[in-house]
């Protein structure tokens, strides 16, 4: 796994969980289903800003998430390595001693 994405998914956020369902069929479509690992997060508690995505190791999260931000993200930032800063609101990296003791 390269990636891990947190997704809001509760109900102010992503009604009937449409965009978690959305990101996920973008992640496969993109052939990262390999390297990229979803998870549903019931609230970060930044509800005006929601949906909230983060993606890490980077640290980098998402505001205002769309669909069309979604896929923008999958394959700007997932596939191509490459954060969409103008939907980016937080970076807040995961530090290398910190990844290397939790894959030990």
């Amino acid at each position: 796994m390269d990636r891990h994405v947190l997704v809001c998914v509760d109900d102010d956020c992503d009604e009937k969980g449409r965009l978690i369902k959305h990101l996920k069929k973008a992640i496969s479509a993109a052939g990262l289903r390999v390297s990229v690992t979803t998870t549903k997060v019931k609230c970060f508690g930044i509800c005006k800003a929601g949906p909230i995505m983060v993606v890490y190791p980077e640290g980098t999260w998402y505001a205002d998430v769309t669909t069309k931000v979604a896929d923008r993200i999958v394959t700007e930032h997932l596939r191509d390595g490459r954060p969409v800063a103008e939907c980016a609101f937080l970076r807040n990296p995961l530090c290398a001693g910190a990844a290397m003791a939790a894959s030990a």
